[in-house]
């Protein structure tokens, strides 16, 4: 496995929400100004991105699922791995992953760690809270920073999905191999 980003999977899981910023003026995502007329609805949104992310440059990937209910759970997690594993099977065929996240308990949990490891995986545990070292929390940052560039703003939940899938697809296209260059995978 060693450094090769090619072989490395970054997944995390990030929460963005509509935030109320003016009674008069409607909703727009956190720390953007709010200049135009829409509904005011009391609370906030939220949607979780659980996405995983491959550095490999000739052949990049993305594995991403969105939620507009609830945040991640083991449950979730699980599934969510179990898809991404299926995944690779049928588009990795034999190509063996590190996946590297961070020790939440839910990611640490024996039945994820078997799952990972039935499948010919391996897993290298982040320290919490240390996002410098992570390939995801630069690709999470795009995302936001893209979303707060929108000169049309985010309405609702769906709106939210629908514009953060489209940055997803922006930088598929792109790849994730910087991300990965840039937290010191790979050579330089």
């Amino acid at each position: 496995f060693g450094g090769d980003p090619v072989n490395m999977i970054d997944i995390d899981e990030a929460c963005f929400k509509l935030q109320s910023q003016d009674r008069n003026k409607g909703k727009v995502t956190k720390m953007r100004r709010c200049d135009a007329r829409g509904m005011y609805k009391k609370g906030a949104e939220s949607l979780s991105l659980l996405h995983a992310i491959c550095g490999d440059s000739v052949n990049p990937f993305s594995f991403p699922r969105m939620y507009s209910e609830g945040g991640t759970t083991l449950h979730r997690f699980y599934f969510y791995m179990s898809d991404l594993i299926s995944w690779l099977n049928i588009n990795r065929p034999g190509q063996s992953f590190c996946f590297t996240m961070d020790n939440l308990n839910i990611h640490k949990h024996q039945i994820i760690l078997d799952l990972i490891d039935d499948a010919g995986h391996r897993v290298l545990f982040r320290a919490l809270y240390w996002s410098c070292d992570r390939a995801i929390e630069y690709v999470f940052n795009t995302i936001h920073t893209k979303l707060q560039m929108d000169d049309v703003g985010v309405t609702d939940i769906n709106d939210l999905m629908t514009k953060i899938d489209d940055i997803i697809f922006e930088i598929d296209a792109v790849g994730y191999e910087a991300y990965f260059l840039h937290v010191g995978f790979g050579d330089m």
